[in-house]
């Protein structure tokens, strides 16, 4: 849950948030699989899977894109509408891989637009650096 936090002065604030409103915490696990209104998750110490109910999930993942869910989903129209799939959109490192912290910050304004529309309006701009950018450093003589 949100380990970064314990280097900056939002560890406190984002626990105490988490827990106030009830949100359960399930570390140490993969999610296997996902339902109408479950999910299932499987303990990455060989603990057996298990099903939670879940109405929505939002992906946040690693730096490489991936977007073969997305993908799949994006191309099922039947599989949708069988499923009251009312909205898609592809978020975070589905699109480009990124900070943790800009994958964190995609992954919730998502689930904060869900079934709202479009505006293609965000708020933040999220720069991305590429990855063989090396900072000048000022005490190395050129």
């Amino acid at each position: 849950m949100s380990p970064w936090t314990a280097n900056t002065i939002d560890f406190e604030a984002v626990q105490l948030r988490i827990h106030g409103l009830g949100i359960r915490v399930e570390t140490n696990h993969v999610v296997r699989r996902t339902g109408d209104g479950e999910v299932e998750i499987g303990g990455i110490h060989g603990q057996p899977a298990r099903r939670l109910e879940a109405a929505s999930v939002v992906l946040v993942t690693m730096r490489s894109p991936h977007e073969a869910l997305y993908r799949s989903l994006v191309d099922d129209d039947a599989g949708r509408a069988a499923t009251g799939i009312r909205s898609l959109q592809a978020a975070g490192d589905c699109l480009t891989p990124a900070l943790l912290s800009e994958t964190v910050f995609a992954g919730h304004l998502a689930a904060r637009s869900l079934d709202a529309p479009d505006t293609r309006d965000d708020p933040f701009r999220i720069e991305q650096v590429p990855t063989d950018f090396e900072p000048p450093l000022p005490w190395v003589a050129r």
